[in-house]
């Protein structure tokens, strides 16, 4: 990650990173992981995490942290305008 898509990261808040125009970030991570054919329980395995923490995160009850978005950018190879638009 360059310094200046570090600094943009860290301005966010998660009000902002929660609300995206055409979709909410959970809407977005769902919709790259299908277009990857994963399932959650891959996802959650390439992540590290939980079943239950990608679920919370596409249904929007959860937010996933900065590090976790640039890590399912790696993973799902989508650029961060598209989780983030």
């Amino acid at each position: 990650m360059t310094t200046i898509e570090n600094m943009v990261f860290r301005q966010l808040n998660e009000q902002e990173l929660a609300f995206i125009s055409g979709g909410t970030l959970g809407d977005n991570i769902k919709q790259a992981r299908l277009e990857h054919q994963m399932t959650q329980t891959m996802l959650a395995q390439a992540l590290f995490v939980s079943k239950q923490a990608v679920s919370q995160w596409e249904k929007g009850v959860r937010e996933s942290n900065i590090e976790t978005v640039v890590r399912l950018r790696e993973i799902l190879h989508v650029p961060f305008d598209k989780l983030l638009k």
